[in-house]
């Protein structure tokens, strides 16, 4: 497994956040603890080519 750096992360983090969510992405603000639809998301990324699920992120008006 590749070790990233902080760096990496954080540009990484910030391309996706420069994406709207689509059927490879989709962000979940988690507040008040873990998002009860964490799993329909991850079964749904499970049943198709995969994707990216961000927490922490909360996708307001399609942005």
């Amino acid at each position: 497994m590749k070790k990233i750096d902080y760096f990496e992360l954080s540009t990484f983090i910030e391309e996706l956040m420069d994406k709207k969510e689509s059927a490879e992405i989709e962000f979940k603000s988690a507040s008040g603890g873990f998002p009860k639809s964490f799993w329909e998301t991850y079964s749904s990324f499970a049943n198709s080519n995969g994707g990216a699920i961000v927490l922490g992120i909360k996708e307001k008006n399609g942005i």
